[in-house]
């Protein structure tokens, strides 16, 4: 977490973030509103009658990627 983000604010990320910064961190086993949560649906617009309820579909999802950039001075 980028301790930037909130500048008007003084003190250290529990006193900028104090909700995130109280969840728990990388490596803990626990759920937190820190993790990255994905989703993904799939759409099938073949059918527009009455059937459409009946048609289903499979979707593999191969690789999730995360990237990390250098932060951009402004």
């Amino acid at each position: 977490m980028e301790a930037d983000i909130r500048p008007d604010v003084a003190g250290d990320l529990a006193a900028k973030m104090p909700n995130l910064s109280a969840q728990p961190g990388p490596g803990v086993a626990s759920p937190s509103r820190r993790d990255l949560l994905v989703g993904i649906d799939m759409i099938d617009s073949l059918t527009f009658n009455g059937l459409q309820h009946l048609e289903q579909g499979q979707v593999t999802l191969d690789r999730i990627e995360v990237r990390v950039y250098d932060r951009v001075v402004d």
